[in-house]
């Protein structure tokens, strides 16, 4: 990428002028595209060691730069101790032919070529149903699985479940309740589809839960037990109610274009787990009233259960074995798990047993513990039924988007696009959100058409659609036709360079998304783009010149800000692809 060139050029110039090397060049995209396209604070890391002020060096830097500058580099400019490298208007023009022409990633998306990488996300527990929480995991997961796919990896999508415990226990009592209180059966259930039967299961932990706190306990605590012997007394209804929560989960995942590549469970592997902990007694785990616990306080953690004094292995045994499991099944070079911020405790003490279990994975294994989601106005807890599903929530929204399209004259079927728009709605706002921090869901805004939202991201690209369709219905092929234009002559009219140097920095946008496990910093950029993209387009007349080519814009501009059009078209899309989202062509 044209930043690597530019960070060597830096690295080069320091080392001939000064005499030595600087292990890291500080180079990043400035914030306003005024003070050019990337920037560097070398001045000011370089001031202590050469006893100069900031001014003095980055002038003598600039002074250097400005003559051994590329073609790729309009000016440099030193401002107030920094560095601005303006990239050249026939850079731009050439950057957006190439990515018209699909050929902008061949060379530049390199970061994780031959790498495998596995992306483990979702994790919603059988017999419940699956909720906003949920989602947030399983958006961000797949999210970060196609950054992964677009810098070269092969990505192999993991899912682990849990299909025991006592939150199974408890949901089979309720149900037990349930179905003796209605009189039905599991055969009159089967014939339910699956968000029904996940409703009822939800009901039947709900259920189960309040008698665990009050006098079934005992009763529940049998249950659990009966499921980890695999008693035969309580497999069928065990067995059946499994698979009808991997049903469900499964609609969802086809709903919301996502699938994974193998499908971890507890029950799988509980007893690797157990066996992993007492093999590492007392080097790791040691005993204490019955149970097996890893000593967390002796690392500045906490003291945790990995096996029960009833023998039964915890969630943290069981994650050391789905670890073994995972790295057998890809052997992968990086894992990353996707979980609940309420777990980091819970983490930073697996992890610490993990390395201490596992040392050749201390560099491959990550967690990123996301922030907890809320509705504006609504409460959520599982525990109590409180909670609102993404069936719901999608529902919802739906809702909404019929409720818009009334008031507005929108140029699609109803039918298929409003469930898009929905879905686009619902992911941009959850992948806005940096992952780490809380997010607060806003229903109408959401689905604004005017402000940061998946439907104005939609309604831009659709916008650009129709453009692009009435001018090849006017007769121009500018793909073809800019082969004319003597390219070392480029003068681009402000507005259209705004959106070209917005453009070359998409790559570098994912390079950082990635790096940082963050997709926020993608759809924050598409917003901008889209913002930048209408604010040309209102500005231009594109429209009247397509009307009358002799009109105020001649043909190789009309044709010029075509490319430019066409180039924000393919951005927007890819990114939005990036963050699961589809598109529309109409609005």
């Amino acid at each position: 990428m044209i930043s690597d060139k530019i960070e060597k050029l830096i690295k080069s110039t320091i080392k001939n002028l000064y005499d030595f090397d600087i292990p890291k060049i500080e180079l990043a995209p400035t914030i306003r595209l005024e003070h050019g396209d990337y920037a560097t604070n070398m001045a000011f890391l370089l001031a202590k060691k050469l006893k100069k002020s900031p001014l003095d060096i980055s002038q003598e830097l600039v002074n250097v730069l400005t003559k051994i500058k590329p073609a790729e580099l309009e000016k440099v400019e030193a401002a107030g101790g920094f560095i601005n490298f303006f990239l050249s208007q026939k850079y731009l023009f050439k950057k957006a032919q190439k990515i018209v022409a699909k050929k902008d990633q061949d060379n530049e998306l390199s970061l994780y070529r031959g790498q495998k990488i596995m992306v483990e996300y979702a994790h919603p527990n059988t017999h419940k149903e699956m909720h906003v929480g949920h989602l947030r995991t399983l958006l961000i997961g797949e999210s970060l699985s196609r950054i992964f796919e677009y810098l070269g990896a092969k990505v192999f999508r993991a899912n682990y479940q849990g299909d025991i415990g006592l939150q199974v226990a408890k949901a089979i009592y309720g149900l037990q309740k349930i179905l003796k209180k209605q009189s039905l059966t599991l055969e009159q259930i089967a014939k339910w589809n699956s968000v029904k039967k996940a409703h009822l299961l939800g009901q039947g932990y709900v259920l189960g839960n309040q008698a665990f706190e009050t006098l079934e306990k005992e009763k529940i605590e049998l249950i659990n037990s009966q499921i980890y012997t695999n008693d035969p007394k309580l497999s069928q209804i065990y067995q059946k109610t499994r698979q009808w929560s991997l049903e469900y989960f499964a609609d969802i995942y086809k709903r919301l274009g996502t699938h994974f590549d193998r499908l971890f469970f507890e029950s799988q592997v509980a007893k690797k787990g157990k066996q992993l902990v007492e093999e590492n007694i007392p080097a790791i785990f040691e005993k204490s009233e019955g149970a097996v616990v890893f000593p967390g306080e002796k690392y500045g953690l906490h003291r945790r259960v990995f096996v029960t004094s009833a023998g039964n292995p915890t969630y943290e045994a069981k994650d050391l074995s789905l670890v073994l499991e995972e790295n057998q099944a890809f052997a992968f070079d990086r894992c990353i798990h996707v979980v609940a911020n309420e777990q980091t405790d819970y983490f930073k003490v697996i992890f610490k047993a993990i390395i201490m279990v596992f040392p050749q994975f201390k560099d491959k294994e990550f967690h990123l513990a996301m922030g907890m989601v809320n509705l504006i106005g609504r409460k959520i807890s599982s525990r109590t039924g409180e909670l609102v599903t993404v069936d719901e929530l999608l529902e919802e929204i739906k809702k909404e988007v019929q409720e818009l399209i009334k008031g507005r004259s929108l140029a699609f079927d109803s039918g298929e696009a409003v469930e898009v728009i929905a879905q686009a709605a619902v992911k941009y706002a959850y992948l806005k959100v940096d992952p780490i921090k809380n997010l607060a869901f806003d229903v109408k805004q959401s689905i604004s058409l005017d402000g940061e939202s998946g439907p104005y991201l939609q309604y831009t690209f659709a916008r650009i659609y129709s453009l692009l369709q009435k001018a090849k219905d006017g007769g121009l092929n500018w793909s073809e036709e800019l082969n004319f234009l003597e390219t070392d002559k480029v003068n681009l009219e402000n507005e259209t360079l705004l959106v070209l140097r917005q453009l070359e920095r998409f790559n570098n946008i994912v390079y950082e998304g990635a790096k940082s496990l963050n997709p926020s910093i993608i759809a924050s950029y598409l917003f901008d783009l889209s913002q930048g993209f209408n604010n040309f387009y209102n500005q231009i007349p594109i429209l009247r010149g397509l009307a009358n080519l002799s009109d105020e814009l001649n043909g190789e501009n009309l044709q010029t800000k075509l490319l430019a059009v066409e180039a924000t078209g393919k951005v927007l899309e890819q990114g939005l692809n990036l963050l699961g989202i589809n598109v529309l062509n109409k609005m």
